[in-house]
């Protein structure tokens, strides 16, 4: 049995009156059996899990002011860069989001907008789903309880997206969406997937619910013949290989979805977080005419190495550096090891900077900042650096991204 209305089985049907009653004192009138059954279906009909769940969903309404947000003006750039929006219909009448991952500009949207608003943004996407799914029903005369997501990760890099606050805000939105509008996911098809996918998939994956991760489908270079076999053409922007455009007469249809983008610098506020301003930041005063280093182990090839550092005042030198596998009580100078990134002075006193680098080799690394170019100010820096590690795939998976992802951990 499905576990949706008319397809339920004795036993689902007795566990559809539990959950009712067991939640009767948060039960709205217009909370009928398909709603009920959305957080059944979530848990696999698990009465405690849904209850668990629906009331956890209650509290985060308040805590996010969910039921504010289709009023609620976003600040400007997240209107005008975050990556998205719902345009037309798949063949079954389930509204379409596009969202164009690979434009998303991690480091602008974090240094200009608070987590909060960014998540407020994927709650306010789920109160849109619930509403276009009302009028799909309505236009069609029948129910339509689920949605069809294009993901298109054309531009994704490991220099643009490899950035753990980003990584961060990613996975809780996920995390939220799935834990707050469940079951409104029909299918996810994966676009212009580079070879650089499988790490991204080994990241997000660990977030996302089982029965989600089963509904991906990666397509390949005919995407846009795939994509047509489940949107009509006239519901298909140009772009992605249908034949619609929108009143500007734009082939991407821009006055639906956002395209992203790198967000200006005028956007940056000092009060937005960063991984400089966290808890897992290391704060330490170089002394004038001085270096610190910092040993990074990797453990397993081609690991990803990722840092962010931001000075109190004034600027600082970075380099990267590769001693090898010796002894770690052996002593060596920078100039005696392998330069894997040139050594630059860096003004990030305003913005932090960051970077990344894949590690080919196991062994030691350094991370090198130098402050010897200064012979009258200390400076004060705060860093993050991580290690993203190569983890083995489980076989579906090999299927459907290939054979590399990564997990994460700190330095």
């Amino acid at each position: 049995m499905s576990g949706h209305v008319g397809d339920l089985s004795v036993k689902q049907e007795r566990s559809l009156a539990q959950f009712r009653e067991r939640i009767s004192d948060i039960v709205k009138p217009h909370h009928d059996d398909h709603y009920m059954l959305r957080w059944l279906r979530a848990r696999n009909f698990d009465v405690s899990k849904s209850e668990k769940m629906i009331r956890r969903h209650m509290i985060c309404r308040k805590e996010y002011k969910i039921d504010e947000l289709l009023d609620w003006t976003p600040p400007e750039v997240l209107h005008r860069y975050y990556p998205g929006g719902w345009f037309g219909e798949d063949l079954e009448g389930s509204p379409v989001y596009y969202e164009p991952f690979g434009n998303v500009d991690f480091k602008g949207l974090l240094h200009s907008a608070k987590p909060y608003d960014v998540i407020r943004m994927r709650a306010r996407e789920g109160l849109r789903v619930e509403r276009l799914l009302v009028q799909q029903s309505e236009k069609h005369g029948r129910l339509i309880q689920d949605t069809t997501l294009v993901f298109d990760l054309d531009n994704l890099s490991i220099r643009r997206h490899f950035w753990k606050p980003g990584i961060d805000v990613t996975t809780q939105g996920f995390s939220f969406f799935e834990a707050n509008f469940p079951e409104f996911l029909k299918v996810v098809y994966i676009i212009n997937a580079p070879k650089i996918f499988p790490v991204v998939w080994g990241i997000v994956k660990p977030f996302l619910e089982a029965k989600t991760t089963k509904k991906v489908k990666l397509l390949g270079a005919n995407w846009q013949e795939e994509l047509r076999k489940h949107i009509a053409p006239d519901q298909l922007p140009e772009y992605y290989g249908g034949t619609c455009r929108d009143a500007n007469d734009d082939p991407k249809c821009a006055e639906h979805i956002c395209y992203g983008g790198d967000i200006p610098r005028s956007y940056y506020s000092s009060e937005c977080d960063r991984a400089t301003d966290s808890v897992n930041a290391t704060h330490v005063t170089i002394s004038r005419g001085s270096k610190h280093l910092v040993d990074v182990e990797v453990m397993k090839p081609s690991s990803v190495i990722s840092w962010e550092f931001k000075t109190e005042d004034h600027d600082i030198g970075f380099g990267l550096y590769f001693k090898g596998q010796l002894d770690p009580t052996i002593s060596m100078s920078i100039d005696e090891m392998d330069e894997m990134i040139a050594m630059k002075r860096w003004e990030c006193s305003r913005v932090p900077e960051d970077g990344q680098f894949v590690a080919e080799l196991t062994g030691t690394y350094v991370a090198c900042f130098d402050n010897t170019h200064s012979w009258v100010r200390a400076k004060k820096l705060m860093y993050v650096v991580d290690v993203l590690d190569p983890v083995k795939l489980e076989e579906e998976d090999k299927e459907t991204v290939g054979s590399v992802a990564y997990s994460q951990t700190s330095v």
